[in-house]
């Protein structure tokens, strides 16, 4: 059977978090990575996995693992292509022969950004769990790179011919019962490794997992259009079965659901709920979810089955930037989500963005306003990065607010991230004011007499106060 090993590129802690590394946000495990795993082992085909970001490794590490590998599949999204280039590259001077695929985001949607160099010889373009395991079955068979390319059988891939132009095999269809893909292969991860933010979970450690994929909803900022805006589950019984192996076999405390929209179908989620309590499971959980994807019957349910945090992405407070970035929320929604949400017993995570495509300064305050009206027990701002793909990329190109200058082909994201240096400034915005705004945000909304006084009024155990004492480092290290 073929040999495969699955790679994130190897990076450093001061690289992937640049400032403040000891006082760093999440590392999570890949679960993208571990979902292929888990279908290649399926159907007989020997997997590593190298997570160079949880290690902290070194391209040398990730191509010490060849050995004979017949496939290398390297994650490859916009926010460290330039790593994931330099390890393929590394890999195919190694070994000529060995079948390089990229997959991820950055993968579907730029394609030749990857393919240019020849150091990939495939794209994966959509889902990658069944064409991993076609590219597999064809290695058994004898065939070389060349012959999978020319026969063109095998969808979901981009390459480029002999001619060097860029050719895509015919698309490949979503897979639609999630449940025929079997658990992420966790037991291929370095588990102890991943770990979420204090202020995200003060019990360690916290496992994440997914119960869904997609989301049918056309924010102009989000990648989602990689699952053409559908949205597929995996049956309660299957999510709850992967909940209760989280936590026996991995010793999880607490449980992060990753979906980009947990509460979409109200009667899943209140299934779901239904079976944590028929099995007793007791663990906290937290999900994601959008402010109209809610109602009280369903946050009663949720609250008493465990949930402890609900993240929403509230993104902007401007009733214009709403339009812009077709939330399709209003502002009078999330006062309602937020105020049954608190009332039902449950914490908030609210998420914001700052510096989107066309804001403006006073749609920033706008949005600082909100966040402090609306009051949410933790509170995230974050600079709009121009991803590829994503309809505000194209919008900031074509109007020449945005260079389109590939920011990824030199330096990994989080060199731009924050408050050095951003990638995208909105029109008659300067730089430095975008800097301030960012910092302001957060300075303003935690520095709040009224919040610091009801974080300390709720500390109940030393859990709590590494929390809000991580929560308050991490300000104090983004004022330097």
């Amino acid at each position: 059977m073929a040999e495969v090993l699955l790679v994130c590129p190897p990076m450093t802690r001061e690289e992937f978090f640049k400032r403040g590394a000891k006082f760093a946000g999440a590392v999570l495990p890949p679960l993208g990575i571990a979902y292929i795993a888990a279908m290649l082992e399926k159907y007989g085909h020997k997997v590593k996995i190298y997570d160079g970001i949880a290690e902290g490794g070194m391209i040398d590490d990730a191509v010490k693992l060849l050995n004979g590998c017949d496939i290398v599949g390297l994650s490859v999204n916009s926010s460290f292509a330039y790593r994931a280039k330099e390890t393929a590259k590394a890999i195919k001077e190694k070994d000529k022969d060995v079948l390089v695929a990229g997959g991820s985001a950055h993968a579907n949607t730029v394609p030749l950004d990857i393919l240019k160099d020849h150091q990939f010889d495939l794209s994966i373009i959509g889902e990658a769990e069944i064409t991993f395991c076609e590219l597999a079955e064809s290695i058994d068979k004898g065939k070389s790179i060349k012959d999978i390319k020319d026969e063109k059988i095998i969808k979901g891939m981009a390459y480029m011919d002999k001619d060097d132009r860029l050719f895509y095999t015919e698309s490949r269809p979503l897979i639609q019962n999630l449940d025929d893909i079997p658990m992420p292969a966790r037991h291929l991860l370095p588990m102890h490794l991943y770990k979420m933010t204090e202020a995200r979970s003060s019990r360690q450690p916290c496992h994440s997992m997914m119960t869904a994929r997609g989301c049918p909803f056309p924010c102009t900022f989000c990648y989602q259009d990689l699952y053409k805006k559908t949205y597929r589950t995996h049956s309660p019984k299957r999510s709850v079965d992967e909940m209760e192996l989280l936590k026996k076999e991995y010793g999880a405390r607490e449980i992060a659901i990753w979906d980009e929209h947990f509460t979409l179908v109200k009667g899943r989620v209140i299934e779901i709920c239904k079976e944590i309590k028929e099995r007793g499971l007791d663990i906290p959980w937290s999900c994601v979810s959008r402010l109209d994807g809610i109602n009280e019957e369903m946050l009663k349910e949720m609250r008493s089955a465990g949930c402890e945090f609900i993240a929403y992405g509230v993104e902007s407070g401007s009733e214009r930037m709403l339009k812009v970035i077709k939330k399709l929320e209003t502002k009078d929604a999330m006062r309602k989500g937020f105020q049954m949400t608190k009332s039902a017993g449950i914490k908030i995570r609210g998420y914001f963005m700052l510096g989107l495509y066309d804001e403006t300064l006073e749609d920033m305050q706008q949005t600082i306003d909100f966040a402090k009206e609306l009051d949410p027990d933790v509170v995230g701002f974050t600079l709009w990065v121009p991803f590829p793909g994503t309809t505000d990329y194209k919008r900031a190109v074509e109007d020449g607010t945005y260079s389109g200058v590939p920011y990824w082909e030199k330096h990994n994201v989080p060199e731009f991230n924050f408050l050095d240096n951003p990638i995208y400034v909105p029109k008659g915005v300067t730089k430095e004011q975008l800097m301030k705004m960012h910092r302001k945000a957060y300075r303003s909304f935690y520095l709040r007499p009224k919040y610091i006084f009801k974080q300390f009024a709720e500390i109940r155990n030393y859990d709590d106060v590494k929390r809000l004492y991580s929560g308050f480092r991490a300000i104090i290290n983004n004022e330097n």
